[in-house]
């Protein structure tokens, strides 16, 4: 039982540390999956990967107080015009899947999506130069 208390209080002490960290706030919420369908990417460039695509809004507030970027990635496409089609396809099935996340190596906050296609779709504030980084520890 000692052990398990131990295990607990590490564990508390660890995950408060971890947003004590943060010099940017946490954000109050992330954007509501309604707030987010009427976007229109403003941006479509080759992602980290450098083979697939990703579709991008640098600054919204959505239905929230904070600023995000707003980004759809790891698209396969021709070019940019089908990348930013897919894109704003994959939305009509965008739903909620969990954040925010506290991101360490940016000093920022992550909320995920899922989709039908499968695409990564994540919330970033503040926002990053590069949405794609944010893809680099998902679940």
């Amino acid at each position: 039982m000692r052990k398990i208390i131990i295990a607990a209080v590490i564990s508390l002490a660890v995950t408060g540390a971890q947003a004590s960290f943060a010099s940017n706030p946490k954000p109050e919420k992330c954007p509501g999956v309604s707030a987010l369908k009427a976007s229109v990417f403003k941006l479509v460039n080759k992602d980290a990967t450098n083979v697939t695509w990703q579709t991008w809004t640098p600054y919204g507030k959505y239905d929230t107080k904070d600023t995000w970027e707003f980004s759809v990635t790891g698209i396969s496409a021709k070019d940019e015009a089908e990348a930013r089609t897919f894109g704003q396809k994959s939305l009509e099935s965008l739903r909620f899947d969990y954040g925010p996340v506290y991101a360490m190596w940016f000093d920022g906050w992550l909320c995920y999506y899922a989709n039908d296609e499968g695409y990564s779709v994540v919330a970033i504030n503040p926002s990053a130069s590069d949405p794609s980084i944010a893809y680099k520890v998902r679940k």
